[in-house]
């Protein structure tokens, strides 16, 4: 019973929350916090929310929102907190998407880890697909001159600010999922 009323329950609170919305930037940033509220109540068993850093929702339109994005995900990698945070990725093509960032223990006292989960606006979605990918190694390099050629790893007691560096995420096999 309680499995499908929390899903009807969220899409009530989306369609009206949508309504209400004043402009599109803020039915942009609604449907984010909605797809973070409905990725929050399908790991409920596994995740206390409690215990998270909230990041909150940024749109990703520039190269200064993303190094928002990397120093979140960086300081809580290397100080080994707990952080969620939301980004909104507008495309022409395939429309917009929201993905959620959770820095987080893999087990009680093991490696930690990165889940991201990808999902296309508009949610909710009566299928929605969710791609996840989880994250096991994140490294700090320097960005390539003319965007090829070598990653070099800058050591992780280096002080460097975020516009300066981009944050290499592999998988448990050590294959590249993304570089941001």
């Amino acid at each position: 019973m309680v499995t499908t009323v929390i899903p009807f329950a969220v899409s009530v609170l989306a369609v009206a929350c949508l309504f209400s919305a004043r402009d599109a930037r803020t039915m942009r940033l609604t449907i984010a916090l909605l797809s973070l509220v409905s990725t929050a109540l399908a790991d409920q068993p596994t995740r206390d929310f409690y215990r998270y850093d909230l990041g909150g929702t940024i749109e990703i339109d520039s190269r200064g929102k993303q190094a928002v994005l990397r120093s979140f995900l960086w300081r809580h990698w290397i100080k080994h907190k707990r952080g969620i945070i939301v980004t909104v990725v507008h495309s022409v093509d395939a429309g917009d998407s929201t993905v959620s960032y959770f820095v987080e223990p893999n087990a009680p006292g093991g490696d930690w880890r990165i889940v991201i989960e990808a999902r296309r606006n508009p949610h909710p979605d009566p299928d929605p697909t969710i791609q996840r990918s989880v994250v096991y190694d994140v490294k700090r390099i320097k960005p390539p001159d003319n965007g090829w050629g070598t990653r070099v790893e800058i050591p992780n007691d280096a002080v460097r600010g975020p516009e300066s560096y981009m944050l290499s995420l592999r998988d448990q096999q050590g294959k590249l999922l993304e570089e941001l």
